[in-house]
């Protein structure tokens, strides 16, 4: 062989070796990366090895599959196990890209979604579209098999067009979406001066802000389905034409809708109303008396609020509402004669809170039990004693009243002298005390008029009792009372006045 084919076999050799064992002894990784500025994409040397191994599985299955699909050609085998083989191998290779979309969704979505910083439409749909771009991506993947593996007919145009009318429909929804709760939340945003004006008003749209805004979200969910049905050839308007089930039911639910937002305005408008007339009268008498009644009120409002909102939702469900109203008021005759005394109870408690004869906060006796009126339900009062217990009692058991928190509440004064103490010298002293008493800042308030002397009240073998009241508010009877009397025995003591054993 000439000596300048040698030379040149060698110096290919040479190189060659050189190129193999700079590649194949290095291993992979420092393939790539000694080879990174060939890359197509600029990606660093983790993701390109990513990319090379994902790459050898899918060749691995589509050769592999491709060539184990044509077995059962060469084996005379039906062309059937071919197109089941080979559609095996792609749907194989499809899940390979499903898997990609699934591990990659993050990495993607931190590409697409806006810097935090950035505002407006475009942002929020940007970031929209980073939360939902794998569904998109896994739905046209299986799709392109599916079109292909059943020969769907213009599959792939119809593909696109399904996605792409599915993606403006989800596009225009969510825009919708971001008006429809910007104004939601316009309306909910309370003025700093509606909480002045009218206190609680801010609580009370709080406890409706959560299910209105989930009633909202939900009506805009179930429009866009309903569209997207539609525009994926399902004749969905014709479910809501005159007659059909879907107007039958869209026109119940928005008349209970509207019944019910009714009866909300209602039911807060009426507290509303109550409560601006409470803070208005302060701590009046006709203030407590409101709030005496104001369970009653509340209660009679509730349960006529539910029973119209009932009524007209099953009348608007298509049931007939004549027969239950029938069947009410026979029920409602045969509970009033089985529980006679339960109606008892409500008459006679509505007409004492009518008449205003007992207020909460009012000291009373009533059926034989004394205390301080906690609660008054529709049919008891709840009175807590002096020992701090509690006693419940019906109105069907009130015959009378004592009432000692009415304005006016008379201290008693009875003292028995000898017989050779001086009267008058006696009810000139009494009659100090009260005078101090009523100089005193701490009593001044609670005594209403001097002391009032009735003369001598009873004659006895022990001595002669002198009576008399001090005239007092029903808040400063007792302590005007042991006041007295703490004053009465010092001064006494003090002037030697005796007192005379009973």
């Amino acid at each position: 062989m000439p000596l300048d084919v040698v030379d040149l076999r060698n110096f290919y050799g040479q190189a060659l070796g050189t190129v193999a064992r700079r590649f194949v002894g290095r291993g992979i990784r420092a393939r790539w990366q000694d080879v990174h500025g060939l890359r197509l994409l600029g990606i660093g040397d983790r993701q390109a090895l990513y990319v090379e191994a994902w790459m050898r599985r899918i060749t691995v299955v589509a050769v592999f599959g491709g060539a184990l699909a044509e077995v059962p050609l060469l084996l005379g085998l039906y062309p059937a196990a071919y197109d089941a083989l080979v559609k095996l191998a792609a749907l194989i290779v499809h899940l390979f890209l499903v898997t990609i979309v699934l591990q990659c969704r993050q990495s993607v979505a931190a590409r697409i979604r806006d810097p935090a910083e950035a505002g407006g439409n475009l942002a929020l749909l940007r970031n929209w579209l980073a939360g939902v771009w794998h569904y998109i991506a896994i739905f046209y993947i299986i799709g392109l098999w599916v079109v292909w593996a059943f020969g769907v007919r213009n599959g792939y145009s119809g593909l696109l067009r399904f996605c792409i009318i599915t993606i403006l429909v989800v596009i225009l929804a969510r825009l919708v979406s971001i008006v429809a709760l910007g104004a939601f939340e316009r309306v909910f945003g309370i003025n700093a001066d509606f909480p002045r004006r009218y206190r609680g008003l801010d609580q009370r749209a709080s406890r409706y802000y959560l299910p209105v805004r989930r009633i909202l979200s939900g009506t805009i969910g179930v429009l866009t389905f309903l569209a997207l049905l539609q525009a994926w050839g399902l004749n969905v308007l014709a479910w809501f034409h005159n007659g059909q089930t879907g107007a039958r039911l869209l026109s119940a639910l928005i008349t209970i809708g509207i019944a019910a937002a009714a009866a909300v305005v209602v039911w807060e408008g009426a507290n509303a109303v109550i409560d601006r007339r409470l803070e208005l009268l302060g701590r009046s008498g006709r203030a407590t008396r409101l709030r005496t009644l104001l369970p009653l009120l509340r209660t009679a409002l509730l349960v006529a609020i539910a029973i119209v909102i009932g009524l007209t939702a099953l009348s608007e469900l298509g049931v007939d509402i004549a027969p239950l109203l029938a069947g009410a008021g026979i029920v409602g005759v045969a509970i009033g004669f089985g529980s006679q005394t339960l109606v008892h109870d409500v008459i006679t408690g509505m007409f004492l809170l009518l008449e205003n004869e007992i207020q909460v906060g009012d000291v009373v006796t009533a059926a034989g039990f004394s205390g301080t009126v906690e609660t008054l339900s529709i049919r008891t009062i709840r009175l807590r004693a002096a020992d701090g217990s509690v006693n419940i009692i019906p109105f069907s058991a009130v015959t009378t009243i004592n009432n000692t928190s009415r304005g006016i509440g008379n201290a008693t004064i009875s003292v028995t002298i000898p017989y050779d103490e001086d009267i008058d010298r006696v009810d000139v002293t009494l009659k100090e005390i009260v005078g101090e008493m009523r100089k005193d800042p701490a009593f001044d308030g609670m005594i209403r008029s001097d002391l009032q002397l009735w003369g001598l009240d009873k004659v006895s073998a022990s001595g002669v009792t002198i009576v008399g009241q001090i005239e007092c508010t029903d808040a400063g009877r007792w302590p005007v009372q042991r006041e007295f009397n703490r004053r009465m025995r010092e001064r006494f003591q003090a002037q030697g006045i005796t007192i005379a054993n009973s």
